[in-house]
């Protein structure tokens, strides 16, 4: 097993842990801003340009379709958790 092997599971349970201690609007945000940043890579047209030509090109623009709707989905989550989380800390 090589050393990348090894530190990739703890850089994830690393990153799942910084996200399970964010505030929830914390969260929400990092999450728009992917979306946002998505959205500006898809919208500029350079991927659609160069995939006949370059099939990595091409496949890259399928990941970042389906990224998009992930995001659009965990935004909705996410502002669902905040709008719990205050309801949470109303009543508290």
């Amino acid at each position: 097993m090589t050393d990348t092997a090894v530190a990739e599971p703890t850089m994830r349970q690393g990153m799942r842990d910084d996200l399970a201690q964010m505030d929830p609007m914390d969260l929400t945000q990092v999450v728009e801003e992917l979306g946002a940043l998505i959205d500006t890579v898809l919208r500029s047209g350079y991927l659609d340009e160069i995939a006949g030509s370059n099939p990595h090109a091409g496949r890259a623009l399928l990941i970042l379709n389906v990224c998009q709707a992930q995001a659009e989905r965990a935004i909705e989550l996410s502002r669902h958790c905040e709008g719990l989380h205050a309801s949470l800390s109303r009543s508290a």
